[in-house]
């Protein structure tokens, strides 16, 4: 039986146009992408999001349970990212999927085509982010049409991660100017139990 071996290039782009039912069109004026995932930390090396590692452990209290402790150690996450346009949430179909790959970053997206009804033709795509050069690679088979889309999406994903890192950098053991406004502990508008 053969080996699997993984794709070494991203997926580029989907051959064809799909429909999404909760598809909305891009957010507009000047907003950044945000943190849209939990229990991320900052960690070393050039890709700053991490998980931390837990192990399972039977409860001290209770034999006949388990229970997660921390083992102080991180691994490197793929983490989601959405628009933040001033305290809302956006269409799912503006959500972004990054994650380390070498020296660059893969940021899967969906790229926004035309509304449809009460939702909207889109059209899946890898983008290949250099964050050292500032380079954004859009797939060769990207329709002209959606080019300029991709590439500013891409240089709003480089902005973000700049930023990210440089909260790290300052000393910031986990994402906080980064998250979405919705999920910042801080934020007014969010309720504390």
């Amino acid at each position: 039986m053969p080996q699997y071996i993984p794709p070494t290039r991203p997926r580029l782009i989907a051959a064809r146009d799909t429909f999404d039912m909760y598809g909305t069109e891009p957010p507009t004026g000047d907003w950044p992408y945000r943190l849209d995932d939990f229990g991320i930390a900052y960690g070393p090396g050039d890709w700053p999001f991490h998980r931390r590692l837990q192990r399972t452990e039977w409860h001290p209290a209770n034999p006949l349970i388990t229970h997660q402790v921390d083992t102080g150690a991180t691994e490197q996450a793929r983490v989601r990212l959405s628009p933040d346009p001033g305290g809302s949430w956006y269409g799912r179909n503006h959500y972004v999927s990054i994650s380390p790959a070498g020296e660059d970053v893969h940021a899967d997206l969906t790229l926004y085509i035309a509304r449809q009804g009460m939702g909207a033709m889109v059209r899946r795509a890898t983008l290949v982010l250099t964050p050292r050069s500032g380079a954004v690679t859009v797939p060769d088979g990207c329709p002209p049409p959606l080019r300029p889309q991709a590439e500013e999406r891409g240089r709003r994903l480089l902005a973000f991660l700049s930023e990210a890192c440089e909260e790290r950098d300052a000393g910031g053991a986990e994402p906080h100017r980064v998250l979405h406004s919705l999920m910042r502990k801080d934020d007014p508008n969010v309720t504390q139990a």
